[in-house]
């Protein structure tokens, strides 16, 4: 099923799932990005954290917004924990999803991340839908 290596060539330091808000994680009971995430970094033997960075409930469903409109509903939306900023500088890290669309989310994680500090960001995805 997988690889016995990674496919990414610099060295991964974390991998960190999207992050739910406390209220969708609630809804939903678990986070389907962490589910993977816990899987590949076991397979990858790569260091994975969910508490890196945390999400602001919006609300509505995302899936039902447009490009423009997710990368609005998106600002601000993520915050770095204080207790977690030395996982960042410095470090090459890789998200989990399980579904992208226009790719907003996962540019605005990765711009949050650079802005403190990141050396780069990578993304795996399970799935690819159409908007």
């Amino acid at each position: 099923m997988f690889k016995d290596t990674s496919p990414i060539q610099s060295p991964i330091e974390w991998m960190i799932p999207v992050p739910l808000s406390t209220h969708k994680l609630h809804q939903r009971g678990f986070n389907q990005a962490w589910e993977l995430c816990k899987l590949f970094s076991k397979r990858y033997r790569m260091n994975a954290d969910p508490f890196i960075l945390g999400r602001n409930h919006i609300e509505g469903d995302q899936s039902h917004a447009n490009r423009e409109e997710r990368l609005i509903r998106l600002i601000n939306t993520f915050r770095v924990n204080p207790k977690k900023l030395d996982h960042i500088n410095n470090k090459n890290i890789l998200i989990i999803d399980d579904v992208m669309t226009t790719g907003a989310t996962l540019n605005t994680m990765a711009q949050v991340l650079k802005d403190f500090g990141a050396q780069s960001v990578h993304n795996w995805v399970i799935l690819r839908t159409p908007l």
